[in-house]
């Protein structure tokens, strides 16, 4: 039984919560408090503030709320040069 379910837990209460492998699509909640389970905290590099973003918004790149610059970014264009070297072996 402890194979087919995972234990999450909660960002709001601390409550750790059992989840069942066939569940996670259904967006579970806290069984204390009844918060949403499919959230994230992401630290912001800048200002050091703790952000809540839903994982369904990660795609959206989410503003800090502190200082709103962005929790991070989507990627570095790998055709700018800026004098990397790669060895080619």
């Amino acid at each position: 039984m402890l194979q087919n379910c995972f234990i999450v837990r909660c960002l709001r209460c601390g409550q750790k919560n059992r989840i069942f492998r066939n569940r996670l699509k259904d967006r579970p909640a806290c069984g204390r408090c009844g918060f949403l389970l499919d959230e994230l905290i992401v630290k912001c590099l800048l200002c050091g503030a703790k952000n809540r973003i839903p994982e369904d918004r990660l795609q959206e790149l989410p503003l800090c709320a502190r200082c709103k610059m962005p929790l991070y970014h989507e990627g570095i264009d790998i055709e700018e040069d800026d004098g990397i070297e790669t060895s080619s072996e």
